[in-house]
């Protein structure tokens, strides 16, 4: 049903902006990030769980208008401890 969905994130001081668009689904949704329960970040990747299988994927070779390390200080800030950056 999701398969060819396509998200959009834009990242605020305090919540990114996620909306969806697909054949079967479009909607949007403003999370704080004080909400997600942890965030891993790789080379190519970061991986926000609003729930553990809840996991919002956000390409870095796609970002616009900033960089990676503006997402992860926006991320770091809330999500402290639970914070992961993976060597890989």
């Amino acid at each position: 049903k999701m398969k060819d969905a396509v998200n959009e994130y834009t990242f605020l001081d305090n919540i990114v902006k996620v909306s969806t668009l697909g054949a079967e689904y479009n909607g949007s949704a403003e999370i704080e990030y004080s909400l997600f329960a942890k965030a891993f970040e790789t080379s190519k990747y970061f991986f926000l769980f609003q729930t553990k299988n809840l996991v919002f994927i956000v390409d870095k070779s796609t970002i616009e208008g900033g960089t990676a390390e503006d997402i992860r200080n926006k991320l770091t800030a809330y999500v402290t401890n639970k914070y992961v950056i993976c060597n890989y």
